[in-house]
């Protein structure tokens, strides 16, 4: 069941980046909370991830992000912190934008803006993101940051493909990321 948007008192946008991520926070009544720049890193990441509850008051239900990316460690940071996080396709964030830019020219702040707005008035076009069943990881023998709601049988009108496939647009950072099921 997800969670109506008052229960949310925290939306946020991230603008991924590989080395540096724009981070824009705001409230219910989408006044921006903060707005600032977070290096890829892990530390920086979960510090982010403990701000943000902080400034939920302390529950991180109450904290919802919306990122491009489905993967990754910010991704599985904000997971296992218990954050809400929901994925945009990079399609949808470019439409998403021309409602607040005629020009269209990317901009990071902008852009994580946009994705928190998103949350607020076009969360129903979202997907959520959840983490992985430890079973589904343990039988694929890598880990698999979050399964994404609708990606079955049925719902794309493909089948699924079967065992692990290879990601190789993840780069070498983190090698055991790049091989995830795709259910």
């Amino acid at each position: 069941m997800e969670t109506d948007r008052e229960d949310y008192r925290l939306y946020v946008g991230i603008d991924w980046a590989s080395t540096a991520h724009r981070v824009v926070s705001l409230n219910a009544a989408r006044a921006v909370v903060a707005d600032q720049e977070v290096a890829h890193t892990g530390a920086a990441l979960a510090a982010l991830a403990d701000e943000l509850i902080a400034r939920a008051g302390g529950r991180a239900a109450a904290v919802a992000v919306a990122i491009e990316v489905p993967r990754g460690p910010v991704v599985e940071t904000l997971l296992e912190r218990g954050c809400a996080v929901y994925v945009l396709n990079p399609k949808q964030l470019d439409r998403f934008r021309d409602r607040y830019s005629v020009a269209g020219a990317k901009d990071d702040r902008r852009d994580a803006q946009v994705l928190a707005l998103a949350l607020i008035t076009d969360r129903a076009a979202l997907q959520r993101a959840f983490p992985a069943h430890r079973a589904v990881a343990r039988r694929h023998k890598k880990p698999s940051s979050f399964w994404v709601v609708g990606r079955r049988l049925g719902h794309t009108g493909t089948a699924p493909r079967a065992g692990p496939q290879r990601r190789p647009w993840l780069g070498p950072i983190s090698p055991h990321v790049a091989t995830t099921a795709v259910a």
